[in-house]
């Protein structure tokens, strides 16, 4: 089996990352793929760059659009896939040389319907494992893990996908944190997932990216997509209790703890925000039962009974501490 395998890049203001992000696509050991580099209107030198690479291989595509935002360019590549499969890799990221070959083959050996990595969340070098090891699972074992959100996460960037999961699942326009609006969707779809143990993905970190943006609109996005996930699970049919309780408790631990990180305790001191977070803190406490206690890291669990207590003196607290450690 040799599949034409669809890699979609969303392109906007990267110049300075693209060019090694494009050589860990083209030197691949999976060749048979075609590689659609969507230009968001970048105002920088990236689609020079693009057009140069497109003459160099042949496999490349490259399409332009006025700025529409990440979800809608993802859509309009996978509009344009040609091929049974689709990837996304983020323009400021690079990836393993083995990472869609190891991808296709638990695809391909375990009929599965998404296959998934590791990341390497890096600053400078990244450090990918070789080892190819995989975990099956039915499609009810992978929402769990997708809820515990260690192994697997909601990054659309670590997988690879059948292309009839998106028939009638699309990212959400405008909104950010649009992975965890669709993962669970597509993982619902499922009848396999394949995890391959090891660190394929590098996931480049940079202040400047999206996923540093922390602001007032960033936070209602996320929470809404927390919340809206956790509803849409509770009024289905899948039995995942409690491990709902607990994505829904650490998902916003998580974006917390990343305030934290980011210095925003403007965030915190929001007017505009502060019956929402209130709200949720309020809900978190009612959710945070014993049993979900239990799955958690015992770590976690005081990290989290801290937000419950105060989230101010969690911020000072948790800021304190990365300072010393150096990470929470």
């Amino acid at each position: 089996m040799d599949d034409l395998i669809s890699i979609i890049i969303p392109v906007y203001n990267v110049s300075k990352y693209l060019p090694n992000c494009l050589d860990s696509i083209i030197n691949q050991t999976y060749q048979n793929i075609e590689i659609i580099i969507i230009n968001d209107g970048s105002t920088d030198n990236s689609l020079d760059i693009c057009n140069e690479y497109k003459k160099k291989d042949k496999r490349i595509i490259v399409l332009e659009q006025k700025n529409c935002g990440l979800s809608e360019t993802r859509n309009r590549g996978i509009r344009n896939a040609k091929g049974k499969y689709i990837g996304f890799i983020d323009s400021d990221d690079v990836i393993s040389p083995y990472m869609f070959e190891y991808l296709y083959k638990a695809l391909i050996e375990n009929d599965s319907d998404i296959s998934i990595c590791s990341c390497d969340y890096f600053y400078e070098n990244p450090n990918f494992d070789d080892e190819y090891k995989v975990i099956n699972m039915n499609s009810i074992d992978g929402l769990k893990e997708l809820m515990i959100d260690r192994k697997i996460t909601n990054h659309a960037v670590d997988k690879l996908y059948r292309k009839e999961l998106f028939n009638d699942i699309k990212f959400p326009i405008g909104k950010k944190f649009e992975d965890i609006c669709i993962m669970y969707k597509l993982f619902s779809k499922c009848n396999n997932i394949s995890f391959v143990d090891c660190k394929l993905y590098g996931y480049y970190q940079r202040v400047g990216s999206i996923t540093g943006q922390y602001n007032i609109d960033s936070t209602i996005d996320f929470i809404n997509a927390i919340n809206n996930r956790y509803e849409d699970i509770l009024k289905s049919n899948i039995n995942l209790s409690p491990y709902l309780e607990l994505n829904r408790v650490n998902s916003i631990l998580r974006y917390f703890l990343d305030i934290v990180k980011y210095e925003r305790l403007d965030i915190f001191k929001s007017q505009e925000l502060k019956d929402i977070l209130n709200s949720e803190i309020k809900f978190g406490k009612k959710i945070f039962s014993k049993e979900v206690r239990s799955i958690n890291s015992t770590k976690r669990n005081i990290i989290i009974r801290l937000l419950f207590i105060n989230k101010y003196l969690f911020y000072y607290i948790m800021h304190y501490y990365s300072k010393i450690y150096g990470s929470i």
